[in-house]
Formats: C-alpha cells, sequence, structure tokens
C-alpha cells in the first residue's frame, strides 16, 4: 500500500511540475491542426505516419445530415405552450425527476411520452432494468466504442470532435434515446479521480475548444447532450459527500470554462 502510495505522489508531483501552456499558446496549436492532414505526414513529424485509422462515420447506424442544426419551430413552441397549459401543477413536478434509472415520467394524458437517457460519453450504454443495474443483454443494444474523450482530445481537432458527437448523437437517436449522459467536461486535476478517462483535458482551453462542437454533433442527430459530472467531481474518494473549496477566479477561469463553452457553444 505504501509502495502505491508513493506511486501516486510521484505522478502528482510530474504532472503538477509539467508547464502549462498559455492561451495564446494553445490558440496557435489549434491553428496549426486546422490545415493538417495526417495523409500528408512525414517521417520526423513527431508522429506515427502510419497509424490504425480511428472510423467515426461507417458506424452501425447512419449519420443523418437531412436534420443537422435543428431549429425549434413556432409551431412546436405554440404546441408546447398549449400542453404546459394543460399540465396540472402534480405532472409539471413529477416530469422534473425519474421514475427509473434512466428515464423520467412523461404525461400519458396528453400523450406526453417518457424523457429517456442513456450513459456516454464514448459509446451508447447498453440498456439495464428500470430498477436496477442488471444488463438486458438485447440483440439490438450495439454501438461503435469510440475513443475515450482523453484520447479525443489528444488529437486538437475539434472537426474530428464534431464527427465524433454526430456518431455518438446518431447511435443514440437510433436506440430510442432522447438524451446521451455526455461529454464529461470535468477538469483532470488529479490522477485519482477515478473517471478522468471520461474526461478531456487539464487545461481549460483544449476543453473549450473541443466540447463545443461534440455537443453540436450529438445535437445535429436530433439527440440532446447532458454535460457532466457536477462541476469540481475532481476526485474519486468520497465524491459523493467531499466538500470542494475552491476561489472564484480558479472556479470561473478553470472549472466552469468547459460547462460554460458546451452550453453556450
Amino acid at each position: 500500500m505504501k509502495r502505491i502510495l508513493s506511486i501516486f505522489i510521484i505522478i502528482t508531483m510530474i504532472i503538477s511540475s509539467m508547464p502549462v501552456l498559455a492561451e495564446d499558446d494553445w490558440e496557435n496549436i489549434f491553428a496549426d491542426f486546422e490545415n493538417f492532414d495526417i495523409a500528408d505526414a512525414e517521417e520526423g513529424d513527431g508522429i506515427d505516419v502510419a497509424p490504425t485509422p480511428i472510423v467515426v462515420n461507417e458506424t452501425y447506424y447512419d449519420v443523418d445530415d437531412s436534420i443537422s442544426d435543428n431549429k425549434i419551430t413556432k409551431e412546436n413552441e405554440i404546441k408546447i405552450e398549449k400542453l404546459l397549459s394543460e399540465m396540472t401543477l402534480e405532472e409539471k413536478v413529477s416530469m422534473c425527476h425519474a421514475n427509473s434509472k434512466f428515464a423520467s415520467n412523461g404525461v400519458e394524458r396528453l400523450n406526453i411520452s417518457e424523457l429517456t437517457m442513456m450513459d456516454g460519453p464514448h459509446g451508447v450504454r447498453s440498456d439495464v432494468e428500470r430498477d436496477s443495474w442488471r444488463c438486458l443483454n438485447r440483440e439490438e443494444d450495439k454501438c461503435t466504442y469510440l475513443p475515450t474523450e482523453t484520447a479525443l482530445a489528444a488529437t486538437f481537432d475539434p472537426k474530428l470532435a464534431r464527427k465524433f458527437g454526430e456518431t455518438l448523437g446518431a447511435e443514440a437517436r437510433y436506440r430510442g434515446k432522447d438524451i446521451i449522459l455526455g461529454p464529461g467536461v470535468n477538469i483532470i486535476r488529479t490522477p485519482l479521480c477515478g473517471r478522468n478517462f471520461e474526461y478531456m483535458s487539464e487545461d481549460p482551453c483544449v476543453i473549450e475548444k473541443m466540447a463545443p462542437e461534440l455537443v453540436k454533433g450529438i445535437e445535429s442527430q436530433d439527440t440532446a447532450a447532458c454535460v457532466k459530472h457536477y462541476c469540481l467531481n475532481n476526485q474519486e474518494y468520497d465524491r459523493g459527500r467531499v466538500n470542494v473549496e475552491v476561489s472564484d477566479r480558479a472556479l470561473h477561469e478553470i472549472y466552469l470554462r468547459g460547462f460554460y463553452a458546451a452550453v453556450i457553444g
């Protein structure tokens, strides 16, 4: 146990001693990647010139370009307002919380269906029983196992993030999900966080560039994206009860930037 703890301390010291790039430096990196084509890479460029390709659009289910950038129409807004006016307070409240592991209440008398969701963020999770974590093992529960978000962010390629999101959104929609629980945009602050593989980076500038395109890709397929997990969820131990003390400046300049970028886009 002491040896394991020593290894973690050493890793933490190494990470904390790494130089942090200024925002202008990240802008230059992303600018370089805008016109970069891996097909033109040569020996000495610092990358593998014959990498295993990452396939994002040859999926089980086709990406539907016809519904890209969906907008809420005036007709739908009128319909929504009419339904709201017909709902009781109890019915409205019932829709604000879950009725099973991955669904919230609908209103049957008004033909409002349940709102269904499923875990991401790098593939659509297999369906589970309504009130337990037991997998249903359905034949149609297929999905593309996409690279983790840490691997995606390491490409510094927002265009690839968009394609990643399109694939995730299309497969969630095929599976009948209204919402995919992703992307994860928390800061990788410590190697002890058990969810680090679901997050993009320790640098808010990288997340700020990648997350919005990923969200746009998901939502172009008529699937809603739900960024996660709670802000400041940066450690695993006692994560459900820990009291995080952080300055307002650090909160807004580091930890909230990915969430803000993902929502504002």
